[in-house]
């Protein structure tokens, strides 16, 4: 059984605007028995070369087992170049693994935004490639926030890009349902 896991990102992991007690994050542990311990290392308006920056106080020294990087929100506003954003998760990965931690990828949620977006999606689909190649494993809160209908999506997002109280409890199950599955 995993003991600790920090969960590093940004305002999305933060739980922005409600503050870390409604992100994804602390959701999908409350009332909950038997889980590990999972740290909420999200900041707003972090980017990747935030992430990985702070990796080494935020991360290594936590001492986790896991890590979960999901970020990627902030470098598609920025207009971060595909090959700049890999080369920081790149980095962070490796850190990790030099550290004995496993890695996992978190799969940004979708933006209403339609620039960002197509930032996102080049992203996300390098994320799932490097996954692959690297062999681990993806915490994939895409695909099921991506599958709401318009209705449910509206409902998802306080503003463009963050969700609302009823999406953060969305990506808590998303979080709990692969916590429970975790090999």
């Amino acid at each position: 059984m995993t003991q600790k896991i920090v969960c590093i990102g940004d305002s999305i992991t933060y739980g922005y605007p409600f503050g870390p007690e409604h992100s994804w994050v602390n959701l999908a542990l409350k009332n909950k028995t038997g889980m590990p311990t999972v740290i909420n290392k999200g900041i707003n308006g972090d980017t990747a070369r935030g992430v990985k920056n702070r990796f080494e106080r935020d991360v290594i020294n936590c001492s986790p087992d896991i890590v979960i990087i999901t970020v990627g929100t902030n470098d598609a506003w920025l207009e971060t170049e595909a090959e700049y954003y890999m080369r920081m998760i790149n980095a962070c990965y490796s850190q990790a693994n030099d550290a004995g931690i496993r890695t996992i990828i978190g799969i940004p949620v979708p933006a209403l935004d339609e620039y960002i977006e197509e930032y996102l999606q080049v992203y996300r689909e390098l994320l799932r490639e490097f996954c692959q190649d690297h062999r681990l494993q993806v915490l994939d809160f895409y695909s099921r926030v991506n599958a709401l209908s318009h209705r449910e999506i509206v409902e998802f997002y306080t503003d463009e890009v963050h969700p609302s109280y009823a999406g953060y409890q969305l990506m808590a199950e998303i979080f709990s349902d692969f916590l429970n599955e975790l090999t």
